[in-house]
């Protein structure tokens, strides 16, 4: 099984397994496409959520000024 796949993966081809036959299959063409979606989604979200975490920071040094020491 693994075999099969690995003789794919050295003449190039990007390939995954179906899990039911064994068999090597070509993931676009099953429309698999997992790994490029969460990795783009991960890429588009970084800018935000450190946005996010900046502003929280920035809120919690204003805090921690207003405080009486």
């Amino acid at each position: 099984m693994s075999m099969l796949v690995r003789g794919e993966h050295e003449r190039g081809n990007i390939v995954g397994l179906n899990h039911h036959t064994g068999e090597p299959i070509d993931p676009q063409m099953e429309g698999i496409f997992d790994n490029y979606s969460v990795k783009r989604q991960i890429i588009n979200s970084g800018p935000v959520i450190t946005s996010q975490l900046l502003v929280d920071e920035v809120i919690c040094a204003g805090r921690n000024m207003r405080k009486p020491t």
